[in-house]
């Protein structure tokens, strides 16, 4: 399976089975997650985003052989956008890092007219981050 095609079944199991138990839950969804994530229990629950029948969009960027970054956004409501990190293990792509978009700079990567401190310029903070805060 190629690492969008996770992302993409892993949002329709979680839209689908968002009612279930946390058991059953954990055995539908933890196949896409790597194991010891700090964004396994996130990934778990439905964002609350606004009722809508908006195409669910995806932009795939390489970081290595073995690491890619899946950018998620709905098409006509960009703001709700992640940015999912996927890590090949035993042949198997997982969900490793989750971001969202830069609190302190609306994920424009600037403020002003300098980097953003918070984000170093990315426009990205990772979820892992925002818990140790």
């Amino acid at each position: 399976m190629e690492p969008e095609d996770v992302v993409s079944a892993f949002l329709e199991q979680r839209e689908r089975f968002e009612e279930d138990e946390p058991r059953r839950k954990e055995e539908r969804l933890g196949k896409f997650i790597l194991s010891g994530s700090q964004a396994r229990d996130f990934l778990f629950h439905k964002p609350d985003y606004p009722k809508t029948e908006d195409k669910q969009m995806f932009r795939k960027t390489a970081i290595g052989e073995d690491r890619v970054d899946i950018q998620t956004w709905l098409e006509r409501t960009p703001a709700y956008k992640v940015r999912y990190t996927l890590t090949r293990v035993d042949g198997e792509w997982k969900i490793s890092e989750l971001y969202f978009p830069c609190s302190r700079c609306d994920g424009k990567g600037k403020t002003r007219l300098k980097a953003c401190s918070r984000c170093k310029g990315t426009g990205w903070e990772s979820l892992t981050n925002l818990m140790d805060e």
